[in-house]
């Protein structure tokens, strides 16, 4: 990607300011992005009383991180019980013959 396709933007994380460059469709999204992970912050703090931005921002990122792996894990599955089920119906198809 040329580095001229890329456009300045700004993204701001529990009142801190963070200066990007981002791809036109990067940045359609980013609002998104950005909303969700104040939105998390702000229950985190109201839930578990918690004032540090550091450990808030810390709490929302460990939340991704195992929310990735979880995800990673069920596709991971899904896609091994397909390949599962599909040699199970060959193996079946040969038996009726």
């Amino acid at each position: 990607m040329d580095k001229s396709e890329l456009i300045s933007h700004t993204i701001q994380i529990a009142g801190e300011k963070y200066p990007v460059r981002l791809t036109q469709e990067e940045r359609d999204i980013a609002a998104l992005i950005e909303k969700e992970i104040n939105d998390k912050i702000r229950d985190f703090e109201r839930q578990y009383h918690v004032r540090s931005k550091q450990d808030l921002i810390t709490m929302v990122l460990l939340t991704y991180a195992f929310d990735s792996k979880s995800n990673l894990t069920t596709d991971h599955l899904h896609v091994a019980n397909s390949k599962v089920l599909r040699v199970l119906s060959q193996f079946s198809s040969l038996e009726e013959e």
